[in-house]
């Protein structure tokens, strides 16, 4: 786990432009209320989109099982 965490600085794939978190935290201010993820990253996705992606389906049902669905989403 070591190396592969050291590979991702040495690695010329990997994305480091610092714009990158700038655009992403625009991205972010300029959505919808209620849309923005849960997780958000900037680079290497290590599983964050797949994740919320998954946690999505089951949000809603847990949500209302523990009586909480008025958390689900902020409104503005």
């Amino acid at each position: 786990m070591g190396k592969a965490f050291e590979g991702m600085f040495v690695d010329q794939n990997v994305p480091t432009n610092p714009i990158d978190v700038v655009n992403t935290f625009v991205s972010l201010a300029d959505s919808e209320a209620g849309t923005r993820p849960f997780r958000s990253v900037v680079g290497v996705d290590i599983g964050v989109i797949a994740r919320n992606e998954s946690d999505e389906l089951h949000e809603g049902t847990l949500l209302e099982a523990m009586g909480l669905t008025d958390f689900a989403r902020l409104k503005s």
